[in-house]
């Protein structure tokens, strides 16, 4: 039995066929490569002129049937005027034809079913195609940059375009659509500027990212009731689109109101628009290049309903001049704005972020006011905003980003509560005379890199490592204002600044620096002190060349001299010129130390924590320095709570405003459940300060 075994397996092993080894040969001028069976597919072939692929090629007698135009098989043919393909291929592959200059027209015989990614990109003289009725998808670039095809139709079998299939074929007018169709790829139609009309057959659920970004012909276009999912800026820049037209059975979108947008049903937003849309007072959101590139855009109204509007909503809109944006919209995003036609606006209250690029290339912008919520002001921002001459930033803005006013017309800027700014913030801010930055921190090398008309500069309080600016690209600098606790001015800092006259130094102690600052200002510099300095200055070999030395011409006198403040509670401070009539600029009042105590301009100051705070009195690029004292109250530390207030629950709030507990009854506050200190009760009726 065992020995019957062992024959039945030999002989198995001596019949079985071991496939062949694929290998290449050539045939009429072609070179093919064997596939399974009898098959073999077109290689890359060097080829010229009208070039005809045989159904069949032989290799040592024996035939090979051509079911395939393999990936490469022609790229870069550049002499092939025309192609013949055989009914016997089913597959086209990827970069088949690509950079086939001469080829003009194309038949795709019927037995094909798919075509590669890019197989017929870069034909730039390709005026014709058939397709294949067996066609079932349309690869990636497959027919891009195809700039002289003026039509195509694609057969009832394709449900696939990819995504490029037919972009950057400009001269593309006509184009019937599959009524099987179901995707319709990114960047499908982008850029076909002779496109004017297209028919969406009711098969399609699926428009991808910038499908028909850039048709600037297309007029009009309906969308079926099957579309479940539409891309982003599927119509950006389609400049001459008028007309948007929904199916009234779509069940995720909508055109209510007649408003011809189109508006995604269950989040209210607004998702495309054009030239002639109304903005319903149904929506609450406006998204992403809804109207990007609508250049016939010259007025849109924003419902008080919106809340939010998308990233690069109005952008490239250069008709637009002015927009009013209600005080509900608490979000802006990014280049919400960028490349417009505004000459002005009002950004509404409750907008904290002044977002990338939101009015980058805005040339024509001349007014902006922001309101007191922003903190920040993200990188390129108001970029080559060259007819931005001024702009008044809110004290709570504290950062501004790389690049934020980059070439922008802005004569003058005044940021003295920022305290972080970007590479290139105000390069290229040709005609920006003077720059005020007193609480900066991180000040990079490049920014005020080429803002040749600068002529005065106010430096941070204190000069530290992390302020790099170079002042060598500042050839009109003339004065320069450093600050109060400045300890350090590196060596050769202004060797290249010849036209630097004033040197205004707030320091009582002479500031170290490894250089003789004489030779960046000749013998004519005039070096400014604060009052009775004047001798410790010329001790210091850094100072020693100058010819003239002063008093500042006037000082910040403080009219308060030891000043405390209990936390949440706030006090008055004042200071003066002295004297009087030396200047008319007025006294505005900083805190170096916001965490600690605030203040205002005009110098109310509040506590915020326990601690010292140091507030700073400026005038015009002189400043004096007051010392804050924040602490609790001890009148605080003797209430207790009141046995007498009503019974329901509180929430207990820290003296920083954060709520550390929900809903607790007065019974249970104790030390065992909190940390001792001084905390705020807060119910429907009583509000109670109590120790624990």
């Amino acid at each position: 039995m065992k020995k019957t075994a062992k024959f039945i397996l030999l002989s198995l092993m001596l019949t079985t066929t071991v496939p062949a080894k694929a290998f290449t040969f050539e045939y009429n001028g072609l070179k093919f490569k064997t596939k399974t069976g009898n098959t073999c597919e077109v290689t890359k072939s060097s080829v010229s002129g009208d070039v005809v692929i045989p159904a069949e090629a032989v290799c040592d007698g024996t035939k090979y049937t051509v079911v395939a135009i393999g990936d490469g098989a022609f790229t870069s043919s550049m002499s092939m005027t025309s192609v013949t393909i055989p009914n016997t291929v089913t597959s086209i592959g990827v970069n088949a034809f690509t950079y086939c200059y001469l080829l003009k027209s194309l038949t795709i015989p019927n037995s094909v079913t798919s075509i590669g990614a890019k197989a017929f990109s870069l034909c730039s003289k390709l005026q014709t195609v058939k397709l294949s009725n067996s066609l079932v998808t349309i690869g990636e670039n497959a027919f891009s940059s195809c700039k002289s095809l003026t039509a195509i139709e694609i057969p009832n079998s394709v449900t696939t375009i990819g995504s490029n299939a037919f972009s950057y074929c400009y001269g593309l007018a006509s184009v019937t659509l599959s009524n099987s169709l179901t995707t319709i790829g990114a960047s499908a139609f982008n850029q076909c500027y002779g496109l004017t009309s297209i028919e969406i057959p009711s098969s399609v659920t699926t428009i991808g990212d910038y499908a028909f970004m850039e048709c600037h012909g297309l007029t009009s276009i309906y969308l079926s009731r099957s579309l479940t999912s539409i891309g982003a800026n599927i119509f950006a820049n389609c400049s001459a689109l008028e007309t948007l037209v929904l199916d009234p059975e779509n069940k995720k979108y909508d055109s209510r109101d007649n408003c011809n947008a189109i508006v995604e049903t269950a989040t209210n937003k607004l998702v495309i628009g054009c030239k002639r849309s109304t903005i319903p007072n149904t929506i609450t959101a406006i998204g992403s290049s809804a109207f990007s590139g609508c250049t016939g855009l010259t007025a849109i109204e924003i419902p008080g309903s919106v809340t939010s509007i998308g990233n690069s909503v109005f952008y490239g809109c250069t008709d637009l001049t002015a927009i009013d944006i209600p005080g509900t919209v608490t979000y802006i995003g990014s280049s919400a704005f960028s490349d417009s036609g505004l000459k002005s606006i009002t950004i509404p209250e409750g907008i904290t972020t002044i977002g990338f690029g939101m009015f980058a290339y805005c040339s024509r912008l001349a007014s902006v006011t922001l309101p007191s919520s922003v903190t920040s002001i993200e990188a390129k921002a108001f970029d080559h905003c060259t007819s931005l001459t001024s702009i008044d930033i809110p004290g709570t803005v504290k950062s501004i980003g790389n690049s934020a006013f980059y070439g922008s017309g802005l004569t003058s800027i005044d940021i003295n509560n920022v305290t972080d700014i970007g590479d290139m913030a105000f390069e290229y801010c040709a005609y920006m005379k003077s720059a005020s930055i007193l609480k900066a921190r991180s000040v990079p090398e490049s920014t005020f890199e080429n803002c040749i008309a600068l002529e005065k500069l106010v430096l941070p309080y204190e000069w530290t490592s992390d302020f790099k600016v170079d002042f060598s690209t500042l050839s009109a600098l003339d004065t320069l204002y450093v600050g109060e606790k400045t300890a350090t001015i590196p060596g050769k800092a202004f060797h290249k600044n010849t036209n630097l006259n004033n040197f205004y130094s707030n320091a009582t102690v002479p500031p170290a620096s490894g250089d003789i600052l004489i030779y960046s200002m000749g013998l004519r510099g005039t070096l400014y002190v604060p009052k009775g300095c004047l001798d410790a200055y010329k001790k210091v070999d850094e100072y020693c060349g100058f010819r003239n030395f002063q008093e500042l011409p006037y000082q910040v006198a403080i009219a308060d001299e030891d000043v405390s403040v209990d936390i949440r509670e706030s006090a008055t401070v004042s200071a003066s010129v002295t004297p009087a009539d030396a200047t008319t600029a007025p006294v505005k009042w900083y805190s170096l130390d916001e965490d600690i105590a605030t203040v205002t301009t005009d110098g109310i100051v509040t506590g915020v924590a326990e601690g010292e705070a140091t507030l700073v009195a400026f005038c015009d690029g002189i400043t004096a320095a007051l010392k804050v004292d924040v602490k609790n109250s001890t009148a605080i530390n003797d209430v207790t709570v009141d046995t007498t207030a009503e019974d329901c629950p509180f929430d207990v709030y820290n003296l920083q405003g954060i709520r550390v507990a929900t809903g607790i009854d007065k019974t249970k506050l104790s030390a065992d459940r909190f940390a001792p200190g001084i905390y705020i009760l807060v119910s429907a009726k009583n509000c109670l300060k109590i120790k624990i």
